[in-house]
Order: C-alpha cells, then structure tokens, then sequence
C-alpha cells in the first residue's frame, strides 16, 4: 500500500454519515466504478450499518474523481449521490449505483459521459447532487496526503483497503473507539 500522510486527512471533507459525536470516524476513499469498492461496499455494508446506527461510528465518504480510463464514468455517478442526506438514503443511492456498475460503467469507449448521466437520471432515478467545491477538496487532499487508489480506508492512524476481514476491521474500530474515550 502507497505511503500516505494522515495528518493530511480531514474528516471535514466529504459526505458526513452517522452521528458527528461519534468516537470513531472512517474516512472512505472509493470511486463507484471500481469493482474492489464495490466488494468492500458489501463486504462492510453490515458492519457499517451496525456501528453508524449505535453511533460508535461516524463514516466520511470521500468520492475521488479519477482518471483513469472506466474509472472516470464513476466520476460522472460521484454527482448523483446525495451530498447532505441520512446514511440510510446515502446507502440506498450506492445500493443501485454499485449494483447497475457493469451496466453503466461498460468499458467501451463509445459510451460518454452524458450516457453515463441520462443512465443515472432515467434508469436508476437518480437525482443530480454536484457539489463541485467538495470534488475538488477531494482531490487536493488527495494529492497532498497522497492517496492514489480506491478503496482507501483511515481508520486513526491505521491505512487499510478492501482486503481487511470483518474482524480485523471491528477491531481497528474498538481500539480506536477506546483510544478516543481514553484521551
């Protein structure tokens, strides 16, 4: 895994979901095109839901724009998710964009972008929810803590990505949980 700057990580920046006291913040860098965020999309999907909804957690979803070719349809799909809603609803938006992905996502470079977006809106129902300024504070922060894959998980100062078990996610979870109400 890449070297990445903690320090340089802002829990301000992103989709807040969950309660803003809780003692335990995840940040999530994921882009909706990538096959591996959507196997950690399911594979703590359970584990969020329970620790957001007792309030030990608070996850930020950060949605990183990127380049590269198949990846950037998910870019187009980053502006159909809810920037300000309940994790419910969030969960509900990812749910059908995470689930349609090969369909919207083909790797053809016939399809463009605004393809991508009339998928969003007719197909899927979705409703445009840009927020331009936090797309690019993603990325800024991106650059500067030096973060360049999808999915990245900060959990305190421990980096991980979509190959940590259930567990041994948990468990990052409980020590920071026990740090924080210790400090």
């Amino acid at each position: 895994m890449e070297i990445i700057e903690v320090s340089k990580i802002s829990d301000k920046i992103g989709i807040q979901l969950g309660d803003e006291n809780a003692p335990v913040v995840v940040m999530e860098y994921v882009n909706l095109r990538c096959p591996y965020c959507l196997q950690w999309f399911e594979d703590s999907r359970e584990t969020y839901h329970e620790l957001i909804e007792n309030g030990t957690v608070r996850k930020v979803l950060k949605l990183f724009d990127k380049e590269k070719f198949g990846l950037h349809y998910g870019n187009v799909l980053h502006r159909y998710v809810p920037k300000h809603a309940s994790y419910e609803e969030v969960d509900a938006v990812l749910d059908k964009i995470y689930h349609s992905q090969t369909r919207w996502g083909e790797m053809n470079r016939e399809m463009g972008s605004a393809s991508v977006a009339e998928y969003a809106e007719k197909i899927l129902h979705l409703t445009e929810d840009a927020d331009e300024e936090m797309s690019q504070a993603i990325i800024d922060e991106t650059i500067s803590a030096g973060v360049q894959f999808v999915p990245t998980m900060v959990v305190g100062d421990h980096v991980f990505d979509q190959k940590i078990s259930q567990e041994e996610f948990r468990q990052l979870i409980e020590e920071e949980k026990q740090k924080q109400l210790s400090s």
